[in-house]
This record gives structure tokens, sequence and C-alpha cells, in this order.
């Protein structure tokens, strides 16, 4: 799969995180689209828009982890890279697992954490995308070996 053929959505509300993530990912080919908030990310938020949603945890409005659970509801198969610079409390590290984070980074993080976590978040959305139908159609009933 070509990376420019992968759609990427960088949510953040801070102008110079999203220029900074924007040209790095650009750079690699990467198609890229941003929002500056989780309200606007959910106003224009549609199923197969996107493999990887990159995000922060706290953002002004909405918290970054209850909006990819929200993104999850529209698109089980969606991948989501979070990244954040202060220690995660509450409960939102266990909501980030249980939504299938496929990484959590922590600021400051180098380049090569990031395309390492995009590259795994790709590689978990064209699997699960293209291993969903083979479950469907064969999970109706359970296999039972015997020897």
């Amino acid at each position: 799969m070509f990376k420019s053929k992968i759609k990427l959505l960088i949510v953040d509300d801070e102008e110079p995180i999203i220029f900074v993530l924007r040209q790095i990912l650009e750079t690699e080919g990467y198609h890229i689209t941003a929002y500056h908030s989780a309200k606007e990310t959910l106003q224009n938020f549609r199923r197969g828009a996107f493999q990887v949603v990159i995000t922060d945890v706290r953002m002004s409005g909405m918290d970054g982890v209850t909006m990819l659970a929200e993104m999850r509801k529209i698109d089980p198969e969606l991948q989501f890279v979070i990244f954040t610079a202060y220690g995660v409390g509450g409960d939102q590290p266990e909501m980030a697992i249980n939504i299938g984070t496929c990484a959590f980074l922590y600021k400051p993080f180098e380049k090569k954490e990031l395309l390492n976590a995009i590259h795994r978040g790709v590689s978990n959305y064209f699997a699960r995308a293209h291993y969903k139908p083979i479950v469907e159609a064969t999970s109706a009933e359970p296999v039972i070996w015997e020897s």
C-alpha cells in the first residue's frame, strides 16, 4: 500500500503541534487532515475516512480519549495513536486500552517513535479490515476439534 493512499487525522488544540506533525507526516508521504478540537472532529468524522487518528489526550472541551471512544463507535477498524506531555491519571489509560489504542506516546517523542506507531496503526487497520469478513463468515458456530 502506498503511503499517499493512507489517510491520517491529527487532532490537537495547539496549532504548532499540528504544524510540526503535518510537516513530518506529509514529508513521509501520508495524506493529512487536521482538526483543532474534538467537537470539530466528531462533527466532520465519517466511517472509512481515515486509517489512523493521532491526538493529544488533553484538549480544551472534550479530551482525546473520550473523542476516540466516540469515533470507535462509528468506525471499529480505526486505529489510534495518543500522545501527552502530562502524566495521565484517572481512568484514561484504561479507557485508551479498551478502545484499542495502538500507541501511547509521551512528549517529547522522537520522529522514529511516531512513525513506528503510525506504521503499527496502519498495519492493524488493514489487518482488521481484511480479517473481519473472514471471522464474520466463519464464526456462526464454534468449531470443536476432537482427536
